[in-house]
């Protein structure tokens, strides 16, 4: 998932991306670059959202990078607030389509990251993971450390099985 500039909307939307268009191919390479090969090869991309999320979430991630301000720039950061595409390992339970509209189920992450932007009173709720430094929202710059925050514990997914990296999980 990508995120895209908000004009008013009530509702979060997100837009498949088509292979072949720059946005598409910069996010499939930065995802296989940053997929350490030395655990296995990297899991095949099903498809690439851009997310327009709603303006009350798209209004707050602008207040904040606003008050962070003009800071010196990390890599490909831009500012204000040295904004970076990291990636984000969470479950998600609906079948997406084009275009896709988050679905209503409480427990599907993706959607309610979507909707309702991270809480942190949801977090570690379906994973137990509650993070690796103390509770936390973690991003990383690599996606094969996002699949393994990503699994489908309930068929039998986990790190401690060995098939965390398994492309069904």
């Amino acid at each position: 998932l990508t995120t895209g500039s908000s004009n008013y909307r009530k509702t979060s939307q997100c837009v498949l991306l088509q292979p072949g268009t720059a946005k598409y191919d910069s996010l499939k390479k930065q995802y296989e670059d940053k997929w350490d090969t030395g655990r296995c090869a990297p899991t095949p991309i099903r498809a690439i959202y851009e997310v327009y999320p709603n303006s009350r979430v798209w209004q707050q991630f602008e207040d904040r990078c606003n008050k962070i301000g003009n800071v010196k720039c990390f890599g490909h950061g831009t500012n204000p607030g040295n904004v970076q595409r990291r990636f984000h390992g969470t479950r998600i339970l609906c079948h997406p389509d084009d275009p896709w509209m988050p679905c209503n189920d409480a427990n599907c992450s993706a959607c309610r990251i979507i909707e309702d932007d991270f809480s942190m009173a949801l977090l570690g709720g379906w994973s137990g993971n509650r993070g690796v430094y103390g509770g936390g929202i973690y991003f990383t710059s690599m996606s094969s450390t996002a699949k393994g925050y990503g699994l489908d514990k309930a068929s039998g997914f986990a790190f401690d099985k060995g098939n965390w990296m398994d492309p069904q999980a």
